[in-house]
């Protein structure tokens, strides 16, 4: 992780993707509900919202707002980190997500009779969990939660925790949510 915070240029994005969820992170706003809606400064010359520019399949408008099409967890979990560390702390929850990542693969692989350091290895090594660990984005996150989810399940079927199968159920609910192609 210090290695991240180190070296990593902050503020700087290779996708599109990643830049619109800092747009998104900056928005999010605690009124007594969560306003996700981003501000467009030219409304006042294009009141219909013409020339909104972020590409008509990454935004929507919704009474007389624009939105961003992408889901917000990550936006909403990392705003209070950028808040904090500015543009570093955008790194914190793909980061933690990614050591999650890594943490849960070993478990998963004890679950399963498997070797757990090799399980680690290979998962923070041979994957793209350390690629998407240091972007701004919410693959990390969601992966941590399906593999929470099968750790559990696989703890369920095995007859140590009965309750497991539903945590299990919820937390990939989640990660669907949370990642949309998950």
């Amino acid at each position: 992780m210090w290695l991240a915070f180190a070296f990593l240029p902050a503020g700087g994005y290779w996708s599109i993707d990643n830049g619109f969820k800092r747009i998104q992170a900056d928005n999010v706003r605690f009124r007594p509900w969560l306003d996700l809606s981003i501000p467009y400064p030219g409304k006042h010359l294009d009141p219909g919202m013409q020339f909104v520019p972020f590409g008509l399949s990454f935004h929507y408008k919704w009474r007389g707002e624009v939105h961003l099409t992408q889901p917000p967890a990550v936006a909403i979990l990392g705003k209070p980190f950028i808040l904090l560390f500015g543009d570093r702390g955008e790194l914190v929850v793909p980061v933690l997500a990614g050591l999650a990542c890594v943490w849960l693969s070993g478990e998963l692989a004890a679950a399963i009779g498997a070797r757990r350091w090799l399980a680690i290895a290979l998962s923070g090594l041979a994957t793209s969990i350390l690629f998407y660990s240091l972007n701004f984005w919410e693959h990390t996150l969601a992966v941590a939660l399906a593999l929470g989810s099968l750790v559990l399940a696989c703890q369920s079927s095995l007859g140590r925790r009965i309750p497991a199968g539903l945590w299990s159920g919820l937390l990939m609910g989640i990660a669907a949510a949370i990642r949309k192609k998950l």
